[in-house]
C-alpha cells in the first residue's frame, strides 16, 4: 500500500518555506495555503504546500514606463479562487 507522506505541522512546513510560523498562520488565514485540523493539530499537506510554493514562484516582468524606459517589476502572486 503506498501511502501519501504524512501532512507537515505548521512549524516543519514554515522551516520548509523559509518563513516563520507567524506567516504561515497568515497564509492560511488568507486561504492561500489549505490547511487540515487533525485533532487539536493543524498539518499542512506536502502536496499542498509543493503547489503554493510553485504558485509563488515571480517572474519579472518588462514594463514600459512614459518616458520609454524599461523598468523590471514582480508582479504579486497569484491568488487560487
Amino acid at each position: 500500500m503506498n501511502l501519501p507522506p504524512p501532512p507537515l505541522s505548521v512549524k516543519k512546513t514554515a522551516e520548509a518555506l523559509g518563513v516563520s510560523t507567524d506567516t504561515i498562520y497568515r497564509i492560511i488565514a488568507a486561504g492561500d495555503l489549505t490547511a487540515l485540523r487533525i485533532g487539536g493539530a493543524i498539518r499542512i499537506d506536502v502536496a499542498e504546500i509543493l503547489r503554493y510554493r510553485e504558485a509563488s514562484v515571480v517572474h519579472p516582468v518588462q514594463v514600459q514606463t512614459p518616458r520609454g524606459m524599461v523598468r523590471l517589476t514582480s508582479p504579486s502572486p497569484k491568488r487560487k479562487s
